[in-house]
């Protein structure tokens, strides 16, 4: 459980620091901007996906207590 809590702290502050990166790094490429995003988006994707695993898993728990 506390894994899942510190993946996500560390998956959203590096999703913080990409979009600042984005936003700060005009001078660059479109290309190198949609890279950034594609990394974004990856990440944000794999939170998600670890939560759902996790609320999956407390659901399965909760339904065998009963």
């Amino acid at each position: 459980m506390k894994s899942n809590n510190y993946l996500n702290v560390i998956g959203l502050s590096l999703i913080i620091i990409l979009i600042g990166m984005n936003e700060k790094m005009i001078y660059l490429s479109s290309i190198s901007k949609m890279a950034i995003n594609f990394i974004i988006l990856i990440l944000g994707v794999g939170i998600a996906t670890i939560n759902l695993k996790m609320l999956i898993g407390k659901n399965r728990e909760e339904k065998l207590q009963l």
